[in-house]
């Protein structure tokens, strides 16, 4: 079960606790895990961001 873990990547640790657990629990667990890696990790390529809020409305419907 650890060596399973280990071969885990970042970026699928992440969408799996995200994707599983509540939002905000998920939130915490990543920002614990992370520490402050994540100021010098790039950025996960997993969709487009959301520049703005309006224009996110409006391509959901």
């Amino acid at each position: 079960m650890i060596e399973a873990l280990e071969k885990v990547s970042r970026a699928d640790m992440v969408r799996f606790v995200v994707d599983v657990i509540k939002p905000r629990t998920s939130n915490r667990i990543v920002m614990h895990c992370q520490g402050q890696a994540h100021e010098q990790a790039p950025p996960l390529d997993i969709g487009t961001p959301i520049e703005s809020i309006d224009a996110f409305q409006r391509n959901a419907r």
